[in-house]
């Protein structure tokens, strides 16, 4: 059994760790309107950047996910992607050309692709179980707090009083100081009880084929899709949108950022305790209700009144996918297959909707204007509302059957 000081210490390391991560993927969307002035590109550029980051994000975490689980290993395989990951971004400041570019971003997903999944099941297996939800939303949190509070004033600010190249170096710098740490703190999970209820016979394949059995696994992967269309259509086109259409200059959009990341952490601080009072499908649901408020108005006027809609309801999305791939997706099957699950849930909404989605997006935004982006994203998220409400219930707290495996069938 673990400490209760080592828990608590490799939570926070983790959830430092996620917002690193987070940060060094996102620092290029808070200076993509001077990017996109220095090397002359247009829309869908804008998107193909986005598209193939995501892309080796996907693919690489399922694959890292299938992996860890196989293996039962999962911190000799979270830091090497933690410190190469954060090198790889920090040389997104040598990048001349727009293919260079996408180069060194396609690594950069490459190498950050697995952390989630392998940081969240780490954290399960070393804490305890009934505070899974809150630990989820502490990881979560610090994402938010680094990605969206530090991040949009640190990021903005080093590119307009120093240079953009500059910014991604800075940015790097403590996600590798963290993976360090975290290389000589942490211990290695319980391999026995990572491979519990897994065979020696067990096939990738097989893996796959039991995780469909389970009907909230098939659910969240539907939903994931949707969230992550509607979130990355935010992440990649918001910053361009409110400093052309909205008038915001790149400094003014940084600072009101930092109050988007605020109002995220709140969201990850209390909805978890929503999700356990009422239930994660009634949470679920009506947070992607309320997440197509946001977008809807952007569609209809870049107004200053919308822009403060979108600071309160926008963060929604910071919890929103923890929920389906964190909370959701790990409650609802067995300890052996829970990184091979979030990797491919992740895996599936970064491929199809924070790649192939948001480079379409690019493309429509070209054609009829950057407000279609986010009629498409609300659209997203109002189906999403509705998938959610065919989720079966994971809340151990209003679950009666102890095997909660067997419940999410």
């Amino acid at each position: 059994m673990y400490t209760s000081k080592y828990q608590k210490i490799l939570v926070v390391l983790l959830s430092l760790s996620w917002g690193f991560v987070f940060l060094d993927r996102q620092a290029i969307t808070y200076i993509m309107p001077m990017m996109v002035e220095e090397f002359g590109m247009n829309m869908a550029q804008v998107g193909s950047i986005t598209m193939w980051c995501s892309l080796a994000f996907a693919f690489s975490g399922i694959i890292f996910g299938v992996i860890a689980d196989r293996t039962g290993y999962r911190k000799r395989l979270l830091i090497p992607f933690l410190i190469l990951g954060a090198v790889f971004s920090g040389m997104t400041a040598i990048s001349r050309t727009i293919f260079m570019l996408i180069i060194i971003r396609f690594l950069v997903g490459f190498f950050e692709g697995p952390v989630y999944p392998l940081q969240t099941t780490m954290m399960q297996l070393q804490t305890d179980p009934k505070r899974f939800a809150i630990n989820v939303g502490y990881i979560s949190m610090g994402g938010v707090i680094m990605a969206a509070i530090i991040g949009p004033v640190l990021v903005t600010q080093l590119a307009y009083h120093f240079d953009w190249h500059l910014a991604f170096i800075i940015t790097a710098t403590p996600a590798f100081i963290v993976a360090i740490i975290i290389a000589f703190y942490s211990k290695e999970v319980d391999r026995e009880q990572a491979l519990s209820g897994r065979t020696e016979k067990t096939s990738t394949w097989s893996q796959f084929a039991e995780l469909i059995k389970y009907r909230n696994f098939k659910v969240c992967l539907i939903l994931q899709l949707f969230i992550m269309s509607a979130s990355w259509a935010g992440i990649a086109y918001q910053a361009i949108y409110w400093v052309q259409l909205g008038g915001f200059t790149q400094e003014q959009f940084g600072l009101f950022m930092t109050i988007y990341g605020v109002i995220g952490v709140c969201y990850n601080i209390f909805a978890p305790r929503i999700a356990d009072k009422f239930g994660r499908r009634a949470t679920c649901a009506g947070l992607f209700f309320l997440f197509v408020i946001p977008y809807i108005l952007m569609f209809i006027s870049p107004s200053f009144p919308v822009f403060i809609v979108f600071l309160i309801l926008g963060p929604i999305q910071t919890f929103l996918i923890q929920l389906i791939q964190g909370i959701i997706g790990n409650e609802s099957i067995p300890a052996h297959l829970r990184s091979t699950n979030t990797s491919i849930l992740m895996g599936v909404g970064e491929f199809l909707g924070a790649a192939i989605i948001v480079r379409a997006l690019g493309s429509l935004a070209d054609a009829f204007g950057l407000p279609s982006v986010f009629l498409a994203a609300a659209i997203a998220a109002l189906i999403g509302g509705f998938i959610s409400l065919a989720l079966k219930e994971t809340n151990p707290h209003k679950k009666v059957p102890s095997d909660q495996t067997i419940a999410a069938k």
